[in-house]
């Protein structure tokens, strides 16, 4: 998102800042994408940090075509 190369994640997945998106791909075109935007929040807590991008993460696969 920070080099030009990047800059395209700004407008298809409406980014303001660095953060951590999921993304599914078919035909090596994004059909579908969560921005897990609780990552900032829960980063000085490991813990918490891994339990919400495990549990979004499973969230994400099981919902997949």
């Amino acid at each position: 998102m920070q080099t030009p190369e990047g800059e395209h994640f700004i407008k298809d997945f409406g980014l303001f800042t660095s953060s951590l998106v999921l993304v599914e791909q078919e035909n090596g075109r994004s059909v579908r994408y969560k921005n897990l935007a609780r990552v900032w929040e829960l980063a000085s807590d490991d813990t918490a940090l891994k339990k919400y991008v495990h549990d979004e993460t499973a969230q994400f696969l099981k919902a997949a075509k």
